[in-house]
This record gives C-alpha cells, sequence and structure tokens, in this order.
C-alpha cells in the first residue's frame, strides 16, 4: 500500500469511518496474523488484542 493511500486512510479512520479501518486491517492482517503466536501456536486472544491497540491507536492519530 502506498503511504498516500494509509495516510488517507487514516484520516478517515480518525473521523469513524469504518470502512477505512477494515481496509486498514486487511491491508496488514497477514503481519497481524503471523505475530499472533505464543509458542509456535496461533492465539485468538493475541490477534484481538493486537486488533483492538491498532483500532485504538488509529484513533489517536493525529492530523497534521
Amino acid at each position: 500500500m502506498e503511504n498516500k493511500k494509509l495516510y488517507k486512510l487514516i484520516q478517515e479512520s480518525v473521523n469513524n469511518d469504518m470502512n477505512s479501518t477494515y481496509e486498514i486491517i486487511t491491508e496488514f492482517r497477514n503481519i497481524i496474523e503471523s505475530e499472533s503466536y505464543i509458542n509456535g501456536k496461533f492465539n485468538q486472544e493475541c490477534y484481538d488484542y493486537i486488533i483492538e491497540q491498532l483500532q485504538e491507536k488509529i484513533k489517536k492519530f493525529k492530523n497534521y
């Protein structure tokens, strides 16, 4: 994903556009899933936690 597109999606997400938030999550899904393994096993709670943290951080993103 290009930086400009990601920036636009983040701006829209900050303004409560859930479709943009979903698109960001979808774009980074492979990375999120790969970081959701504990002791070699996929952990759904870890996955959910990462998604929740990502959503919270997006909401706190400042517009410049």
